[in-house]
């Protein structure tokens, strides 16, 4: 019964990764371009060891741009908004 259940969660974020890392250049939200920016910035403060400066935003949002700076390793971000 365990092994079912760990599978469909497998399963389940597996097509859900999918559909994100198929589509990494599309703007999926409104404030996208607001944390590619946030990201970009701490991803800097980071590789520069300016750690005072990785304080961006008044609400946690560090998950945010560390996936959105990983994720500046691979594609290049544009920030393109319909």
């Amino acid at each position: 019964m365990k092994t079912l259940f760990f599978g469909i969660i497998l399963c389940v974020f597996f097509m859900i990764s999918l559909l994100r890392l198929s589509s990494l250049e599309a703007h999926w939200s409104s404030d996208e371009a607001r944390w590619l920016l946030r990201s970009i910035d701490f991803k800097s403060a980071v590789k520069n060891g300016k750690f005072s400066e990785t304080l961006i935003a008044y609400h946690p949002g560090v998950t945010t741009m560390w996936v959105s700076g990983l994720r500046t390793l691979f594609i290049e971000p544009s920030l393109n908004v319909l």
